[in-house]
Formats: C-alpha cells, sequence, structure tokens
C-alpha cells in the first residue's frame, strides 16, 4: 500500500472552531455527507492560492504555458481547437511555474501527473529510514494533522535527521534539495535526506496554518 501526504486546505479567518470540527467529520470519522464536503470547500484556503501557483484564465504566464501543450487536432477530437484546449484547462493552478520550495518534494509521484498534485509527499519512502526513525515516528506517518500537531510532527522528523547526519557526517547531505549521489532507499546518506526532506516539507505548510492528509 502506498503512502502520500497532500497538504490540507486551512480555515478562512474566524472559521477555525468550525474547520477543526469539520476536520474530525471527515478526515478522522470518514462522514462521506457532500453537504459536510461542500461547506468545508466553503470556509477553506487552498494550498494552491498559499503558493501563489499562476492560474489559467486569471495569469497570461499560465495561459502561454498550457497553451504550449495543446496536443492538436485528432481523431477522437477533431474539434479541439488551442482556444478549446485552454479553456477546458480554465481555473487549473500551474505549479510547474514556481521556484523551488520545500512545499514542493523531490520526493513525489507527483512527477506522473494525474496521480497526485506536485505538492504531495511520497511518505512511503519513510519506511526506508529506520537508521534514522524509531517505529512509531513511522506508523505516525499514515495520520491525519492539523497545523499545530503537523509542525510538531516535522520539528521530530528535523531534530532526527540532523541528529543522524551529524552523527556519520551527512549535514552537507541534508542542507541541499537534490538527492545525493547514492540512489539505494535504505543508503544512509539517502535516508537522512528522505526524512529531511520530510520535515522541511511539514514544517512549510504547518508554518502556513496548513495541516496535513495521508493518502493511501
Amino acid at each position: 500500500m502506498g503512502l502520500d501526504w497532500d497538504p490540507l486546505a486551512k480555515p478562512k479567518p474566524g472559521h477555525e472552531p468550525e474547520f477543526e470540527q469539520l476536520f474530525k467529520e471527515l478526515l478522522i470519522l470518514e462522514n462521506k455527507d457532500k453537504s459536510l464536503w461542500d461547506r468545508w470547500l466553503e470556509i477553506t484556503i487552498d494550498p494552491f492560492e498559499t503558493l501563489q501557483a499562476p492560474r489559467i484564465g486569471f495569469d497570461a504566464i499560465a495561459d502561454q504555458w498550457i497553451a504550449a501543450r495543446y496536443p492538436g487536432r485528432s481523431l477522437k477530437k477533431p474539434f479541439l481547437t488551442r482556444e478549446k484546449f485552454v479553456k477546458e484547462h480554465h481555473g487549473c493552478y500551474v505549479v510547474e511555474l514556481l521556484p523551488p520550495n520545500d512545499g514542493l518534494p523531490i520526493y513525489s509521484n507527483g512527477f506522473y501527473r494525474g496521480w497526485v498534485e506536485l505538492h504531495s509527499f511520497r511518505a512511503k519512502f519513510l519506511e526506508t529510514c529506520q537508521d534514522v526513525l524509531e517505529n512509531e515516528l513511522i506508523e505516525a506517518s499514515w495520520g491525519h494533522y492539523l497545523a499545530a500537531d503537523l509542525k510538531d510532527y516535522g520539528q521530530k522528523l528535523h531534530d532526527r535527521a540532523h541528529a543522524f547526519a551529524e552523527k556519520n557526517n551527512l549535514l552537507d547531505v541534508i542542507d541541499r534539495r537534490e538527492p545525493p549521489d547514492e540512489q539505494d532507499l535504505d543508503h544512509p546518506a539517502m535516508q537522512a535526506h528522505i526524512v529531511s526532506s520530510a520535515a522541511k516539507w511539514c514544517l512549510f505548510w504547518s508554518e502556513r496554518g496548513h495541516g496535513m492528509r495521508a493518502d493511501f
């Protein structure tokens, strides 16, 4: 079973108590009531808004980006013009146009667009980091978190990653964005980098008021 982390929407100012109640109903208790989900959307701010990603139909750079990906007409869609193609994507955020940041992780299934978004962290990799993390912290990666709890969890990951990196002379590895040259996931350098990247992801989103949903 896979595991990906998605940043939660955050509450609009003044809706924090209702947001926390809906978080419990929808994510913890897994209530499927559509009206509750509709209300959730009404009182929340999407993570893409926090990222300030360019939006198709609103930002020229996003319109140019999607227009450049027009596939041309085909037998399946003979009447699909460039204009219609752009219109089909109206309102979509183009995360690909953002500069790198800790909220857009290297370790993500988001590179296969359509499966998860680019701001999703592939937390399944934490299971390979048993030299860095005790089982309790690995098991905790399967939970849903509000922002404050995500910050606490991210800080624990940060502390473990730094302690392990210092002990194994790997501080230079966790200070950079790109993965180390060693590609085996259970290599000490990879373990340190994965846990550090996970910590940075948690802290990036929690410091901006967003929690996390575990997708599995």
